[in-house]
């Protein structure tokens, strides 16, 4: 009898390592960004692609700092930092999470680039940046 207790405590014990239990609004990621948004923290400009195993925040809900995942609107208003989501140009777009290695019109293709997070204004698909700095389309470098 404690052997067959022993063989249901250490399968229950691996049913709860497989599929851990995660608070409401959240779900588990065995490679997660370790960049998450919270209420008392600003997203970082650059965040490195490293994996985070745990529970994270369904769309639409962020971390309260206590371990819940809450509506944005939710944050406590003295800990929500607004994220400064700069104005883009034309054929711009802002990207919370955009390539290290934007498309130029010297370099257009595909290129060997660090796996890293930029959030900055990107030009948007079919355009690329000339030496102006501007979003033009590849015709027109």
């Amino acid at each position: 009898m404690a052997s067959a207790a022993m063989i249901f405590l250490a399968v229950a014990v691996a049913v709860s390592l497989a599929n851990p239990s995660c608070p409401p609004h959240s779900h588990f990621e065995s490679c997660g960004s370790q960049c998450r948004e919270k209420c008392n923290e600003k997203l970082p400009d650059i965040c490195i692609l490293s994996c985070y195993v745990g529970c994270v925040c369904d769309a639409g809900f962020i971390e309260d700092g206590n371990g819940n995942c809450v509506r944005r609107e939710d944050c406590p208003p003295r800990l929500l930092h607004k994220r400064d989501e700069p104005s883009c140009g034309p054929n711009e777009k802002f990207q919370i999470c955009g390539t290290a290695c934007e498309p130029t019109c010297d370099r257009p293709g595909p290129r060997a680039c660090t796996r890293q997070c930029v959030a900055e204004c990107q030009c948007i698909p079919g355009y690329v940046r000339n030496a102006a700095r501007k979003c033009v389309k590849l015709s027109d470098c």
